[in-house]
């Protein structure tokens, strides 16, 4: 072999590493940003779910990962916590439930603006969602059932502790 020969084999060994650890790398970083995206999509997804179902332990669970999924978007971020601090207050009057409510479509719009859908998921899309009669109907009276269920262990709690207190005032 020449000298050439060795110097055009040396190169071609060393273009084919680099060939080889630059691929490794993009295909990592390419990974990485789709997994990122997928997760935000989740976030994006959960949360216009809960438009309809109120809080799901999925929704729950995604407004707790945003600042980490979104880390790299102050917007977002920043319509995030606003939309928490609304939400820390005690009894809201139907005013701060409005705003609430405003916020939190708030956070959608954000999100889904940092996932390219600006013009393709509108502020009344956000607003709007369907629900079917039926289901609609069911979910009232689920929660009706819940609301009676709870007054009935609230009302056996109440004569149980009077029972316990004439009891003790009895000795």
């Amino acid at each position: 072999m020449t000298k050439t020969e060795i110097i055009l084999t040396i190169i071609g060994l060393i273009n084919a590493l680099v060939a080889a650890l630059l691929s490794v790398f993009l295909s990592h970083h390419l990974q990485n940003k789709s997994k990122k995206r997928d997760d935000k999509l989740r976030i994006l997804i959960d949360l216009m779910v809960s438009r309809i179902y109120g809080w799901t332990p999925n929704s729950v669970h995604s407004m707790n990962i945003i600042d980490i999924v979104f880390a790299d978007s102050k917007i977002v971020k920043d319509a995030w916590h606003n939309y928490f601090n609304l939400c820390k207050v005690n009894n809201p009057s139907e005013a701060q439930i409005k705003d609430i409510e405003i916020a939190k479509n708030k956070l959608i719009e954000e999100i889904a603006i940092n996932l390219g859908y600006k013009d393709k998921l509108t502020w009344n899309e956000i607003q709007s969602f369907y629900i079917p009669k039926g289901l609609d109907e069911n979910l009232s009276k689920q929660h009706s059932l819940q609301e009676m269920q709870l007054q009935t262990a609230q009302r056996i709690l109440s004569v149980v502790n009077k029972n316990s207190n004439s009891k003790q005032n009895n000795k």
